[in-house]
């Protein structure tokens, strides 16, 4: 098992990495989603998507982890 240091990164990869594909559907989904409740839904979650990505790649700039492009 996992644990300190080696951890951190392992946690750190798998956020950045499913953040990052997570924000690219939601960005996909926005462009196409017809129903206006649902594409409000899908705007608000995409803001909390990359917010949280942001803080991803900050702290795993820190732990020399790779990092994903941050979509305007």
């Amino acid at each position: 098992p996992l644990s300190g240091a080696a951890f951190d990164k392992t946690y750190l990869e798998a956020m950045v990495k499913g953040h990052h594909q997570v924000l690219e559907a939601f960005l996909d989904e926005d462009k196409s989603a017809a129903d206006p409740a649902f594409k409000k839904a899908v705007e608000s979650a995409t803001q909390v998507i990359h917010s949280h990505l942001v803080l991803a790649n900050r702290d795993a700039k820190k732990l020399g982890v790779p990092t994903a492009p941050v979509p305007a």
